[in-house]
């Protein structure tokens, strides 16, 4: 079992102030909408049909979900909505979970974020595990130019003894994809990359810990938003040299769409090290103008074959954002 609890604050600039509709612009006495603001609340004749949809949503989880039981394992994971929603991430853009899911998604920051979060999680036959992860991000004014970068720490302790802290830092830029491509791929790309160094110690007491004490790695991705409904993101992650990083490197395609404006569903399928396919399906709601978003989406399967479903639930009240998340095994040992 498993629970993350995480808490977002986003940094509003000068000049501007938040609402429950969105961020105003103030300009002198008046102040105008610099964001639009969602759309009317659905009415009675529609929904039954977002019913409908609700359950055709749940039952396509569930299908993805047996499809993915024999191929999971204890997730490599950043914070509490990400793991609630499956890790199914890498074609989010916006936050700062994208310094680890999938860095090109830094490049949609335009304001200073700050996430602080804390995990603790307990598989059969292991100890307890805990861990901590803090992230900073924001757009970086050089010339006339905005870089967007995140700069994080990550402090795990797999089992009494050991220990992994990694400190990374990435930034995402336009990528000239037409002009390669001829024009045959008209979409807006950004790419993105991270370094992470590593210090780590207790190979002998963790399987999670790798034999050198100091690395070096890589990650890096491309995303795109196709249209208004859907996002499409790659990357590869952990490209260490050594035996820094024993789950070895990634790859990881990601497609998100949004379903009118109260449902996110999101995919991830991942290709590990030994030839190890992943599946990351996830789901989230949004109610009352998106200050309420429950999440459900696939966990994994521990060392004892107990599979996990990922829960979560978050409360956007701006600036502040708070994520809560929790593993909830499928089966018991009895059963």
């Amino acid at each position: 079992m498993k629970n993350h609890t995480s808490s977002r604050i986003a940094l509003i600039p000068k000049g501007f102030r938040s609402g429950t509709l969105g961020t105003y612009k103030v300009r002198g006495d008046r102040t105008v909408l610099a964001r639009k603001a969602p759309q009317k609340p659905i009415y009675r004749k529609e929904k039954s049909a977002r019913l409908w949809q609700l359950l055709f949503a749940l039952v396509c989880l569930a299908l993805v979900t047996m499809v993915s039981l024999g191929q999971a394992s204890p997730p490599r994971s950043r914070g509490a909505r990400p793991i609630a929603l499956g890790n199914g991430y890498t074609a989010v853009a916006g936050d700062g979970y994208s310094l680890f899911y999938n860095p090109a998604g830094i490049s949609e920051i335009h304001q200073q974020e700050v996430i602080v979060d804390y995990g603790r999680s307990a598989s059969v036959g292991e100890d307890a595990r805990s861990d901590f992860n803090g992230i900073f991000s924001m757009p970086w004014k050089w010339k006339e130019e905005s870089i967007p970068l995140a700069f994080g720490f990550y402090g795990e302790q797999p089992a009494k003894g050991s220990h992994i802290v990694d400190f990374s830092v990435g930034g995402a830029m336009d990528f000239p994809v037409d002009e390669l491509t001829k024009g045959f791929v008209k979409f807006p790309t950004k790419a993105g990359v991270a370094l992470t160094v590593r210090h780590q110690k207790g190979d002998t007491k963790s399987n999670r810990v790798g034999k050198s004490i100091l690395g070096v790695g890589l990650s890096g991705g491309l995303y795109t938003g196709i249209d208004r409904k859907h996002q499409v993101g790659v990357a590869v992650r952990h490209l260490y040299a050594g035996d820094v990083d024993p789950a070895g490197p990634s790859v990881h395609a990601g497609i998100i769409r949004e379903h009118r404006n109260y449902l996110t569903m999101m995919f991830d399928v991942e290709f590990g090290k030994q030839g190890v396919w992943r599946f990351h399906p996830g789901l989230e709601w949004k109610f009352y103008r998106g200050v309420l978003r429950p999440r459900l989406g696939w966990g994994y399967r521990d060392n004892d074959g107990i599979d996990t479903v990922a829960t979560g639930l978050g409360f956007y009240l701006s600036p502040i954002q708070i994520d809560v998340a929790y593993l909830i095994p499928v089966k018991t040992l009895e059963d």
